[in-house]
């Protein structure tokens, strides 16, 4: 294990991974994202005391293995080369990060980067625990209560992974998965249509840009597209006509525009023009050309759209608003 530690330390260093970015200089911070690991993402009171009162004996057992005379040299080394391994483990963890090593910090959601440092832990302890139940029970009821306090849920966005599989079945298609990164085009996968479906039947329409109603921007509709100029932030779309998509079980939407600048992107939908962001997708991109691309499922009796093109001020161009229906539907509108 030691020597996979140092293997994955220097595959790191010599990374592009790791040379990419400039080093975060603040002590504090790289001290903070140890001290988080090391005490199992404890962010509360008592979970820090059970943390920290597990190292304590765990420290202590350790100590006393080591001095202990009954005990073969390399009997009382093996629990403290597992936590020098753990060690390794995390410091090349926090390094693949050295811009922002609280990024690895296993707050939230969790992270994969603290599963191997915890196993060679929970061994350690085992190890220099053995023949002291008690003690060892102690140890890991401490483990429990920290993991039972901090069990939570993680909210995950619904991308309408399904809707986009459909999707891909026509035309070529980056399909968003989570997590989901300011950064394009992040994490994604890359479908097109098999040979089988190259000459499938869709329905594609060309929405009328002049359907819309602007909030926080103004609209000019010239030959060239629909300019949106806001001077505040997140400039919104909403349809005035609801569209008509009968039979069809999945709806997509391409839209061809112009951004100012970068930023994240954001598309609701409804069969009201009452929008939540339970029935929304959002989706990073870059400033200048894009075709944003956005499939959901078709609502019952037909759906309105907003879009929210920009969080920044400017003036974003949409050249083409295209519908697209999966099935052999029409496309209509109220």
């Amino acid at each position: 294990m030691l020597g996979c530690a140092v293997v994955q330390g220097i595959v790191l260093i010599n990374s592009g991974r790791a040379a990419s970015v400039g080093i975060n200089t603040s002590i504090r911070d790289w001290y903070t994202a140890f001290r988080q690991i090391a005490l199992f993402g404890a962010n509360s009171p008592e979970t820090k005391y059970a943390g920290k009162l597990f190292w304590g004996l765990l420290c202590i057992v350790i100590g006393q293995k080591y001095f202990s005379k009954k005990e073969k040299q390399h009997v009382k080394s093996l629990p403290s080369i597992f936590l020098f391994t753990a060690a390794l483990f995390v410091i090349a963890s926090l390094y693949s990060m050295k811009n922002y090593p609280l990024g690895r910090v296993s707050i939230g959601g969790g992270n994969r980067y603290s599963w191997l440092p915890y196993v060679l832990v929970f061994f350690g302890a085992m190890y220099a625990s053995n023949h002291k139940r008690i003690l060892q029970a102690v140890l890991f009821g401490l483990i429990l209560f920290i993991c039972y306090i901090n069990f939570h849920k993680v909210p995950q966005s619904n991308l309408q992974f399904g809707s986009f599989a459909k999707f891909s079945d026509y035309q070529k298609l980056n399909i968003p998965v989570l997590p989901q990164w300011a950064v394009y085009p992040s994490w994604s996968i890359d479908l097109e249509p098999s040979r089988s479906q190259l000459f499938a039947r869709l329905n594609k329409i060309d929405v009328d840009l002049n359907s819309f109603t602007a909030s926080n921007a103004v609209l000019n509709l010239s030959e060239a597209g629909l300019l949106i100029d806001s001077s505040r932030n997140d400039s919104i779309l909403v349809s005035n006509n609801r569209f008509i998509c009968e039979n069809a079980t999945d709806v997509g939407l391409e839209i061809e525009i112009n951004r100012t600048s970068e930023g994240w992107m954001q598309l609701f939908f409804n069969s009201t023009p009452n929008f939540s962001e339970i029935k929304s997708l959002r989706r990073w991109y870059p400033s200048g050309f894009v075709k944003a691309q956005f499939a959901f499922p078709n609502e019952p009796g037909g759906f309105y759209i907003r879009l929210d093109p920009d969080k920044l001020p400017g003036s974003d161009n949409i050249k083409k608003l295209s519908s697209i229906v999966y099935l052999r539907n029409v496309l209509a509108s109220e």
